[in-house]
């Protein structure tokens, strides 16, 4: 197996991607994952990036609470999604919008 990155191009998948689906890495390669989201006042929470075997996926590999006490905050979250691993972005934000969505694939 090619290591992650070899022959692999990032793809912007933003309008193909949404908040509490769950996305499946069907590949026989890891790939990359990097949201870019924010919340706005006076949202506050917790936005997860899930990953794991199993539909839906149980662990969080990133976590980030966002607290909007006065303005928007921007939140990053990265994971590499193993093969046949199942991911998705979860939010206890009353309002997060995905900023960009992209995927090392």
């Amino acid at each position: 197996m090619d290591s992650i990155g070899v022959g692999q191009e990032w793809q912007d998948v933003t309008s193909s991607r949404k908040e509490g689906v769950i996305y499946e890495n069907a590949t026989d390669r890891p790939i990359q994952v990097n949201i870019s989201a924010f919340g706005t006042y006076p949202n506050t929470g917790t936005v997860r990036l899930m990953v794991g075997t199993t539909s839906p996926p149980m662990v969080a590999a990133v976590r980030h609470v966002i607290d909007n006490s006065n303005s928007i905050q921007v939140t990053l979250l990265s994971a590499i999604i193993p093969p046949r691993h199942f991911y998705r972005l979860t939010d206890e934000v009353a309002s997060v919008f995905i900023r960009h969505w992209a995927e090392l694939c």
